[in-house]
């Protein structure tokens, strides 16, 4: 009797077995195999990480360009802020301070990656079992900014949230 590692735990790294018995003899050849397999499922889900990652942090939109872009708000007059962004969200006032905010929120999903299937023959009897794969990812993504406004001029602007860049 041989001990197979199966997909699952050369996936995770869990100590899973499938146990050949009373099936087709089990070779060396095909313990490569799938160990081979395994090491694919297992290269590919990396590699997805990897071309996910670098797709979010080598986007055009970026951080810094979104500070700079509302670096030069800063000094510019109340009405001009109003006709390019439209009428605020929240407006908030006190001790002749006026305070504009605006608000965008939605979700992206990260899609999953399918399972790997391996079938068994008992008998007359097939067990298919998966192994591996990875469920969708929703991440939410905000921003929220406000203006700060003095004498109908803005006076300073502050932001918070994971999606506050620009492009």
């Amino acid at each position: 009797m041989f001990i197979i590692p199966n997909f699952y735990a050369v996936f995770t790294g869990h100590d899973l077995t499938t146990r050949c018995k009373n099936l087709s003899p089990c070779t060396i050849n095909q313990l490569n195999q799938l160990r081979r397999g395994g090491a694919n499922v297992k290269t590919s889900y990396s590699l997805y990480l990897l071309f996910t990652l670098a797709f979010f942090v080598s986007g055009c939109a970026t951080a810094e360009k979104f500070q700079k872009n509302m670096e030069t708000w800063v000094n510019q007059p109340e009405s001009k802020l109003l006709s390019q962004y439209g009428p605020p969200h929240r407006v908030y006032e006190s001790g002749g301070v006026k305070y504009l905010t605006y608000a965008n929120s939605r979700t992206a999903v990260i899609p999953g990656t399918n399972p790997s299937y391996q079938s068994t023959v008992i008998g007359n009897t097939i067990y298919t079992d998966s192994y591996g794969g990875t469920p969708s990812v929703p991440v939410n993504l905000s921003c929220t900014i406000t203006f700060e406004i003095v004498n109908g001029y803005i006076n300073r602007v502050t932001w918070r949230g994971n999606n506050c860049v620009a492009e």
